[in-house]
């Protein structure tokens, strides 16, 4: 049977965004992001990678999810995402560019 790790972002309080959705409280800069790139590769886009020095191969996840709030505030960048998108609400017409929806 594989692993399963559960690796989220959360403020002190548990909160993973802001009622909004908004999540620009979590700092973008600094020693943390290192330590990140270094051991959690994998969890950084694949064209922010090089930038972030995340060039290393992946450490600890072979499959990386995420939530259709998460993947909406990428594609309002025009960021199209290498990660698997798991929602029970993303419809296909709604998420278009989401080649690996997960629904069901």
């Amino acid at each position: 049977m594989r692993k399963l790790t559960y690796l989220v972002a959360v403020t002190a309080d548990g909160l993973i965004a802001r009622e909004d959705g908004s999540c620009d409280f979590f700092p973008m800069a600094g020693e943390h992001l290192r330590y990140l790139a270094q051991e959690y590769p994998e969890t950084f886009p694949g064209h922010l990678r090089a930038s972030l020095d995340a060039t290393g191969s992946n450490r600890h996840f072979d499959t990386v999810l995420m939530g259709r709030r998460t993947y909406e505030v990428g594609l309002a960048a025009k960021i199209t995402s290498p990660y698997r998108i798991f929602s029970s609400t993303c419809s296909r017409a709604r998420c278009a560019t989401a080649a690996n929806l997960l629904s069901e």
